[in-house]
C-alpha cells in the first residue's frame, strides 16, 4: 500500500481479534481509514467498543489480524513510521527524575545522533511550553503536564 503525500495514516481492511471469558471477540472489523498530514482524530464511544485497540494498532503496538496499516514515516525518526499515543494516565511511563531527562530518554532510545539530542530535547519542551520546567523534578507537574511531556519523550520529540 502506498500513501499519497498528504496522508499520515492510512488503515484498510483492519479487524482485530482478543480472547475473552465468552470466546473470541472483535472490537475492530474491517476498519478503513485516513489520516491526513496536519490532521487531529477523536474517537469516541463506550468502554470496550475498540478505541484503545485502534488506537494501538495506529500506533503500531497491535498487529491487527486482518488488513493493512500503512504509517508514513516521521521527518526526525529515520528508523521507522511514527505514529504518538499518550495514554490516559501519564504516570504509568514517566519514570525519568527531571523533566530533561525524561525527554532525553525517549530521544535516546530511538537511536538520536547524540550531537542532537540536547537541542531535540530543548526544543520539544519548548513546543510544549515545559522548557521553564526542564530541571524540574517530574513528580512536580501536574497531570495535563505530565500528558505534555509523555508526548514529547517518544521518537518525535
Amino acid at each position: 500500500m502506498i500513501l499519497h503525500p498528504q496522508e499520515s495514516l492510512r488503515l484498510e481492511g483492519v479487524s482485530c481479534s482478543l480472547p475473552s471469558a465468552e470466546g473470541t471477540r472483535y472490537p475492530l472489523r474491517g476498519i478503513d481509514l485516513t489520516v491526513r498530514r496536519g490532521e487531529w482524530l477523536a474517537v469516541a464511544g463506550p468502554n470496550g467498543d475498540g478505541k484503545s485497540t485502534l488506537a494501538k494498532v495506529m500506533a503500531g503496538l497491535f498487529k491487527p489480524a486482518e488488513g493493512q496499516v500503512c504509517r508514513f514515516p516521521h521527518e526526525s525518526d529515520e528508523t521507522d513510521s511514527f505514529i504518538q499515543l499518550v495514554f490516559q494516565n501519564p504516570d504509568t511511563h514517566l519514570f525519568g527524575e527531571t523533566v530533561y531527562e525524561e525527554v532525553v530518554f525517549g530521544l535516546e532510545q530511538t537511536g538520536a545522533k547524540p550531537k542532537q539530542v540536547a537541542e531535540r530535547a530543548t526544543e520539544a519542551l519548548r513546543e510544549v511550553g515545559l522548557l521553564a520546567k526542564a530541571h524540574a523534578p517530574v513528580s512536580s507537574l501536574s497531570g495535563g503536564q505530565k500528558q505534555l511531556l509523555a508526548s514529547r519523550r517518544s521518537p518525535g520529540a
